[in-house]
């Protein structure tokens, strides 16, 4: 899935846990 994709990307980035949550909380405004 589209959130499946984007939390993989964000652990090889090397987000926080924090950060993951606060784009996933605006990812309905982008898409």
């Amino acid at each position: 899935t589209m959130f499946k994709a984007i939390r993989t990307q964000m652990d090889e980035l090397g987000f926080a846990p924090d950060h993951r949550v606060r784009a996933l909380s605006e990812l309905p405004m982008i898409a």
